[in-house]
């Protein structure tokens, strides 16, 4: 016999179901789960996004507070380990959400929608998921993301063409030439 069990308040109340009926229900729970893991693993990219933009906020403010060189180095050295574990959650987001997506497609009928493949396709016709892909190969294995890094004020500029209020700002360069020395990386992705 097939049927949904509902437990509410301590009570049990048995639903009973077609054995399709029931297959539907499974599956429907099952992407459901899977949903839930691309999101969780979206959550990661997040998470490191939002303490890389706290980490520069910090080391601009504290550039701002009269730190040297060594002061420059240090935050260099932080943001690099921040862009290196964006770009590593991003490519297991990545990963990781073709597997799960490739488990929503028993749910839909229709053959015409392929989550994977479309992901495939979006991979390719995107220059930045191939350069960030390359870029992560490259801070794993062999390199730093961050090349130089500088820390100042900037005034806004208002519609009006007026200055408008001050803020603080961190500029990170990355130098292609030092990609471009590295056998090992990606070249075409630069081009």
């Amino acid at each position: 016999e097939f049927g949904v069990t509902r437990i509410a308040l301590g009570e049990r109340t048995f639903a009973p179901l077609q054995e399709y009926g029931f297959s539907r229900v499974r599956a429907a729970v099952d992407c459901l789960l899977h949903v839930l893991y691309i999101e969780e693993k979206y959550d990661f990219v997040r998470q490191n996004y939002l303490a890389f933009c706290d980490a520069s906020k910090r080391h601009a403010t504290e550039w701002d507070a009269g730190g040297g060189e060594e002061s420059v180095r240090y935050a260099k050295s932080e943001l690099n380990r921040h862009i290196v574990n964006i770009l590593t959650t991003t490519k297991l987001y990545f990963d990781q959400s073709i597997r799960h997506a490739s488990k929503l497609d028993r749910l839909v009928e229709s053959s015409d929608i392929n989550l994977v493949a479309q992901t495939h396709a979006q991979y390719g016709a995107r220059l930045g998921y191939r350069v960030m892909e390359a870029l992560r190969n490259y801070v794993q294995h062999r390199g730093d993301a961050v090349h130089t890094a500088s820390f100042g004020w900037e005034k806004a500029r208002l519609e009006s063409g007026a200055l408008g209020p001050s803020f603080r700002i961190a500029d990170l360069y990355l130098d292609p030439a030092k990609l471009r020395e590295d056998k090992k990386f990606k070249v075409e992705v630069l081009n």
